[in-house]
């Protein structure tokens, strides 16, 4: 499903690991208008927060294990670490901006405007920060090694903050 939401005359498109947490918890407290798949071709603009590439999948990656450890009593981190690596384990916490874009674009063919994350809180007015343990440097070093190629798509997004644009030229 894909969500956007209201905020202060402005659409948003939450992504994960890119203030998603802070936007949904403003748009909850302030009871903000979400529309969903089809509607999101009402909005005329829609506004994106991006995130460097590579700290969100390093952050992405730790908040996946940390969950999938409150779920999973047997997991363990290396185990995690070696399904990513091995065997393409992908999750929304740390798949590609693109990718999540690019769904969006399913219902959605306007304009969007791309945000650096440093203007998260003058939208939301604070960060929420997920409920996991801290990432430690052994774990930053470790994930930092099974970055793959893939996001370098990402940057070609992350060099866009601040434009604005038909959503298939950003993706393009």
């Amino acid at each position: 499903m894909i969500k956007i939401v209201e905020i202060k005359n402005e659409y948003y498109f939450p992504i994960f690991k890119n203030g998603s947490s802070s936007i949904q918890s403003y748009a909850e407290k302030n009871k903000c208008k979400w529309l969903f798949d089809r509607q999101c071709g009402r909005a005329k603009v829609i506004s994106i927060f991006i995130r460097d590439p590579k700290e969100r999948f390093i952050s992405g990656v730790h908040s996946f294990i940390e969950y999938e450890k409150r779920k999973f009593k047997d997991i363990d981190y290396e185990t995690v670490l070696y399904l990513i690596k091995n065997h393409g384990l992908i999750n929304r916490h740390f798949e590609t901006q693109h990718r999540h874009l690019a769904r969006l674009s399913e219902f959605f063919d306007g304009h969007v405007v791309l945000k650096g994350m440093g203007e998260l809180d003058e939208v939301v007015g604070c960060h929420v920060k997920p409920r996991i343990p801290k990432i430690s440097a052994d774990q930053k070093t470790t994930i930092e090694k099974l970055i793959p190629d893939t996001i370098k798509i990402d940057y070609n997004l992350f060099d866009k903050i601040g434009r604005k644009e038909l959503i298939r030229n950003v993706l393009s």
